[in-house]
């Protein structure tokens, strides 16, 4: 909701619900990740959010659920989109976070929520999302990035169903089409 008063320009915080979100204890990195995105598009300082989402990275460049668990897919993803809204720049952290999303990518092109697993395309599409944020604003234009895009670009239009949709309702498909849209 704060995010789409936000987006409306509704930045009263009688209304918007910011010093609720402010206010709310999290250490999962799922959910800090969510907090730091809407905190800062209403200009709220979160540098000390982002500190403890940067100590949450785990040595193989992703981050789990909270510290001390191994890393995923989803939540990687979202620490970086959280990352990417606050316009945070160490090359070395993010490269690390997108080399790990790249090396949990199925064979073909799709990400899963389980290591190896079938691949999801709302997961798909959100890594998408992130991963062309990263090759568009950053210039981050490796061809091993290019090549995961694309990759999970082309799963993604073949998952597409014979009426036009994606998944089984218009969340999935609205965010394929968002991915599909940056990415083709």
């Amino acid at each position: 909701m704060a995010d789409t008063l936000n987006y409306l320009g509704i930045r009263d915080t009688t209304y918007s619900g910011i010093g609720w979100i402010s206010s709310q204890k999290v250490i999962s990195a799922r959910y800090l990740a969510r907090k730091v995105e809407s905190l800062v598009k209403s200009e709220v300082d979160v540098t000390e959010l982002v500190d403890l989402l940067l100590s949450y990275q785990n040595s193989d460049g992703g981050w789990g659920v909270a510290e001390g668990f191994s890393g995923d897919v989803l939540d990687t993803s979202l620490v970086l989109r959280a990352l990417f809204s606050c316009n945070y720049s160490d090359s070395v952290v993010i490269g690390n976070g997108i080399n790990f999303i790249l090396s949990q990518q199925n064979l073909d092109g799709s990400w899963g929520f389980e290591d190896g697993g079938e691949g999801n395309i709302y997961l798909t599409s959100l890594v998408l999302s992130v991963l062309q944020e990263y090759q568009s604003r950053l210039g981050i234009a490796y061809s091993e990035l290019s090549k995961g895009i694309n990759k999970g670009a082309n799963w993604l239009l073949n998952k597409q169903n014979s009426d036009g949709s994606f998944g089984s309702s218009i969340f999935e498909t609205s965010l394929s089409y968002s991915a599909l849209i940056r990415t083709t």
